[in-house]
């Protein structure tokens, strides 16, 4: 990979809840390495959830080959519960690579999920 020459911190996503189901959450774009620097989800519901989320390589699908959090309870306190620390060197992720996620019960579990592209 050339050395990149743009750097642009940003929210990779515009804020969403998870499904039931898992789904994709982020795709790094072609020709981008990002740097993916917070990941935040909280629940709003009454009572705690399980949620599994996962850093997939290009060509794979979310199991437990690249799992990030398994089955993690996330408590119902509506305290947000950072995965990836926005303090923290975070995970590099490359082209084509996807950021998926599953909870237990759809639409009550939020994620806000930045980055830096290295373009």
């Amino acid at each position: 990979m050339a050395t990149p020459t743009v750097y642009t911190p940003k929210a990779l996503v515009d804020p969403a809840q998870l499904t039931a189901g898992i789904t994709v959450l982020y795709t790094v774009p072609a020709a981008t390495t990002v740097q993916l620097t917070s990941l935040i989800l909280t629940n709003d519901s009454a009572t705690p959830l399980n949620v599994s989320i996962y850093i997939v390589e290009s060509g794979s699908s979310g199991d437990d080959t690249n799992i990030l959090c398994k089955d993690f309870t996330l408590p119902a306190d509506g305290m947000p519960y950072e995965l990836v620390p926005v303090n923290s060197q975070g995970i590099t992720m490359n082209a084509d690579w996807t950021i998926e996620g599953i909870a237990a019960t759809a639409d009550v579990v939020t994620y806000h999920i930045s980055g830096v592209e290295l373009t």
